[in-house]
C-alpha cells in the first residue's frame, strides 16, 4: 500500500498509473487524510449472450395495461 500526497500524485501521475497497472493499490491523501483509492480495473465477466432466454419467458397480454400499472404503483406506495 502506497500513499501519495495530492501534490506528489499530480506530479507523479504516470508513475502512479504504472504502479496501479502492475497490481499495486495506491492511496491519495489531502491534508494527511486519505481521500481516494486507486486500484487496478478487474476484468469484466463475459458478455451476457443475447437471446439466451428466448422462448423461456412468457409475458401476459395485459402486461402494460392501466390495471396492471395501477397494481404495481400501489405495491410501491405500500413500501
Amino acid at each position: 500500500m502506497k500513499t501519495y500526497k495530492m501534490h506528489d500524485a499530480k506530479t507523479n501521475l504516470s508513475k502512479i498509473v504504472n504502479e496501479v497497472k502492475e497490481g499495486e493499490v495506491v492511496y491519495i491523501a489531502k491534508s494527511n487524510k486519505i481521500v481516494a483509492e486507486l486500484r487496478p480495473v478487474t476484468k469484466k465477466k463475459g458478455e451476457f449472450p443475447f437471446g439466451v432466454y428466448k422462448g423461456k419467458i412468457k409475458v401476459s397480454e395485459d402486461w402494460d395495461s392501466q390495471d396492471v400499472n395501477e397494481q404495481v404503483s400501489n405495491l410501491f406506495d405500500q413500501s
